[in-house]
């Protein structure tokens, strides 16, 4: 019979905004080498299905920190700019309930110090991602070697204070990419360049981490490393993150390393609404009741996981109206239902096998995908919202510019 580990060491989740699977030699890919990675995932536990609750930011971590997907946590969009948009904009942001306990909060009460450090701009105050943290750094778009001199600082304290839990969300592999040597050779294509500045990223990432990792000494802490959602290189058109849930922005990187741990790799598919679930059980906290996913420690401990489907969702608003995706994930098929712009087709289905890796073959016209859709109906129907929350944000210009360099842009 299977036990759950309940892990004593000190828990790190590092998030790697925008980091594609398929882009590390883990999962595949040629290059970049990502040594410092691939160490972890080789003694460690790896994910090779696992998939976001959204393809943005904002939305798809506030369900990694609540274990809720976007229509019911409420962050469906994150902080955008318009085209036009002046400084001194004053904008209303939907964020996470002060009802709704989030990681940081639940493994603060369980008696953890609570460390957070976000490079990315929608992973501050206004949308509640600072929220139980003893001390969070807000540094948008800085790099990881200046973040990581500030969150070496830590270490005293950690090592004095008990258990601790730190969280680590990285945007150095989001674009717009820089050329990062030696890792970065150039490409005469523009789409081919992008993928090698797009892996020169990784690169100095991996190298960071390694360097961080042995300051902080977490060898022996449970160490978690995902990714928020993907990236796409014009598999279906464009480029970066856009209003799509296609495999390429949907899959993310899910592995687990530390004390407990079972090394090994788990094919059934995992969603990001399962990681606090997985935390509450390997830590001893206590599950906050009415949430979704499961917990990811029977695969963790050695054991297997029974196969569910998952679900993701984006939504997007333009001029005034509403537009929204979903996506069920289910054995040997992926499934997305909603208003595809690229099709101009509303509620069309797109029905794809997993073996279709650049998902260019719809079979929703040659299989009967009934029961998918009905799965995904009543996943719908039980979206209401948890609690609603909002919050007002003036923009500065710093902060607009930021945003449309990121791709934040309604």
């Amino acid at each position: 019979m299977e036990t759950s580990p309940v892990v004593e060491p000190d828990v790190v989740v590092i998030v790697i905004d925008t980091l594609r699977p398929d882009h590390l030699p883990t999962y595949g890919a040629a290059r970049p080498a990502a040594s410092f990675l691939g160490g972890l995932a080789k003694d460690g536990h790896v994910f090779e299905r696992a998939w976001s609750a959204s393809s943005w930011t904002a939305p798809s971590t506030a369900s990694l920190y609540t274990a809720l997907h976007p229509p019911q946590h409420g962050v469906t969009l994150g902080m955008l700019a318009s085209k036009n948009m002046l400084a001194g904009t004053k904008v209303e942001l939907n964020s996470m309930s002060s009802e709704i306990s989030t990681l940081p909060e639940i493994l603060k009460g369980a008696g953890f110090t609570t460390q957070g450090a976000a490079t990315n701009i929608n992973i501050g105050e206004p949308i509640g991602f600072t929220r139980g943290f003893d001390e969070f750094l807000y540094r948008p778009r800085a790099d990881a070697d200046t973040l990581f001199t500030e969150v070496a600082g830590w270490k005293e304290r950690l090592d004095t204070d008990g258990r601790s839990f730190v969280y680590l969300h990285l945007n150095d592999v989001h674009a717009p990419y820089e050329a990062r040597a030696p890792w970065y050779e150039k490409q005469d294509d523009w789409l081919a360049d992008q993928r090698a500045l797009y892996d020169s990223e990784i690169g100095y990432l991996d190298d960071q981490l390694a360097q961080l990792y042995a300051t902080m000494e977490w060898e022996d802490d449970l160490v978690i490393v995902l990714s928020d959602h993907g990236e796409e290189f014009a598999e279906h058109g464009r480029t970066e993150h856009p209003f799509q849930l296609h495999r390429e922005t949907n899959r993310i990187v899910l592995m687990a390393h530390g004390p407990g741990i079972e090394s090994g790799r788990t094919t059934t598919h995992a969603s990001m609404v399962d990681l606090l679930p997985t935390l509450c059980e390997l830590s001893g906290a206590e599950m906050p009741s009415g949430r979704e996913g499961r917990s990811l420690v029977p695969a963790l401990s050695g054991g297997t996981l029974p196969d569910e489907p998952v679900f993701a969702h984006r939504r997007k608003v333009v001029g005034g109206n509403e537009l929204a995706l979903w996506a069920i994930i289910e054995g040997d098929r992926r499934l997305i239902q909603g208003d595809h712009e690229v099709t101009g087709k509303p509620g069309e289905v797109l029905l794809y096998s997993m073996d279709d890796l650049r998902e260019t073959n719809n079979l929703a016209s040659s299989e009967d995908h009934s029961e998918m859709l009905a799965k995904l109906d009543a996943h719908k129907a039980r979206m209401t919202p948890f609690s609603a929350a909002s919050s007002e944000v003036e923009y500065g210009a710093q902060t607009i510019e930021m945003l449309r360099e990121l791709g934040y842009v309604e």
